[in-house]
C-alpha cells in the first residue's frame, strides 16, 4: 500500500508537469513535460527548507532548462495556484457537507482556537510590521524619483509585461478540456495517498473514502501554512485532530499523519535531488 501511495504521488506530479506545459503553450512557450517536471521538483525540494521559495526556484530552473522567461513562467504558476485553491475550496465544502455530523465545531474547537492561540499577545509584532511597511513604502517612493530608480522601474514594467503573458496563458491555451482532465487526475492522485495509507495501517472501514477525503483536505490546508519541512508540526496536528473527530484514537491519527508525511517527504527528497542533478546536466547542455 505504501508503494501504491508513492506511485500515485509520482503519477500526480507527472500529470501536473504536463498541465504546466499546456499552460506555457498558452503563453507561446513550447516545453517538454520532462523539463517542467524537473523544474517543478526542484521547487518542491527547496520548499522543504524555505517555504514559498520553491515557486521562484521552479521558474528559474525552467528558464535554465528551456529559456522560458522567469516572469512569464511565474505568471503561469500563479494561474495554477488560483485553479488549485478553487479546487481545494470546492472539495473542502463537499467534504464538510458529507461529514457534517462528525465535524460540527471541529475547526473552531480543535484547530482554530488551539492554533491561533499560539499567536495571542503578538500585537507588538503586528504593529512593528506595519511600521516597517510604511517606512519601506516611503523609501521606495524616494528611490523611484532618482535616475537609478527610473531605470529600475522600466525593468519592472518589462518583467510585468512578461508576467501578464503568463497570466493570460489559460485564456489562449489550446485544449482547455485537457487542462481540466489533468486537474481531475492530479487531485485524485493527491487523495489516493492518504486513502492507501489507511489500508497500510489497517484503519480502513466502511467510511474509508470519506475519512480519506477528510484527511486529504485537512492535510492540504495544513501544508499551505508557511512552515519549513513540508508543514512539519501543523500537518500532524491537523490530521490527528481530524481523525479523532472521525472516531479514531489520537495514536491512530498520529500514525496516519506520520505515514503520509513520511511518504510525501521521502518522495520530494528523492526526486528533488534527482531533479537538481538533471538540472545541472541538462542546463549545461543548453548553455
Amino acid at each position: 500500500w505504501v508503494l501504491l501511495s508513492l506511485v500515485a504521488t509520482l503519477a500526480g506530479h507527472w500529470v501536473r508537469a504536463r498541465r504546466w506545459s499546456l499552460l506555457l503553450k498558452g503563453s507561446h512557450e513550447l516545453t517538454q513535460p520532462k523539463d517542467t517536471f524537473v523544474a517543478m521538483m526542484t521547487g518542491y525540494f527547496v520548499n522543504l527548507g524555505i517555504p514559498r521559495l520553491g515557486e521562484a526556484t521552479r521558474c528559474l530552473s525552467l528558464h535554465r532548462l528551456t529559456g522560458v522567461p522567469v516572469m512569464k513562467a511565474a505568471g503561469t504558476v500563479l494561474v495554477e495556484r488560483v485553479v488549485d485553491v478553487l479546487c481545494l475550496l470546492l472539495i473542502l465544502v463537499g467534504t464538510v457537507f458529507a461529514a457534517r455530523d462528525e465535524w460540527g465545531d471541529f475547526f473552531q474547537e480543535r484547530i482554530a482556537s488551539p492554533f491561533w492561540g499560539k499567536f495571542a499577545g503578538k500585537e507588538v509584532v503586528l504593529v512593528g510590521g506595519l511600521l516597517f511597511l510604511i517606512m519601506a513604502g516611503l523609501g521606495l517612493y524616494f528611490f523611484l524619483r532618482m535616475e537609478l530608480g527610473k531605470k529600475w522601474l522600466a525593468w519592472v514594467q518589462d518583467q510585468a509585461s512578461k508576467m501578464r503573458d503568463g497570466l493570460l496563458s489559460f485564456y489562449y491555451m489550446p485544449y482547455k478540456w485537457r487542462f481540466l482532465l489533468y486537474t481531475l487526475i492530479i487531485w485524485v492522485s493527491y487523495f489516493s495517498a492518504p486513502f492507501f495509507s489507511l489500508y497500510a495501517l489497517r484503519l480502513a472501514d466502511q467510511q474509508a473514502v470519506l475519512v480519506g477525503f477528510v484527511v486529504f483536505v485537512v492535510g492540504s490546508v495544513a501544508r499551505t501554512l508557511p512552515v519549513p519541512a513540508g508543514g512539519l508540526g501543523p500537518y500532524q496536528f491537523f490530521v490527528m485532530q481530524a481523525m479523532v473527530v472521525m472516531g479514531y484514537t489520537e495514536g491512530e491519527g498520529l500514525s496516519l499523519a506520520m505515514l503520509n508525511y513520511s511518504v510525501q517527504t521521502l518522495f520530494y527528497i528523492l526526486f528533488g535531488v534527482l531533479a537538481f542533478v538533471l538540472l545541472g546536466v541538462w542546463g549545461r547542455r543548453r548553455m
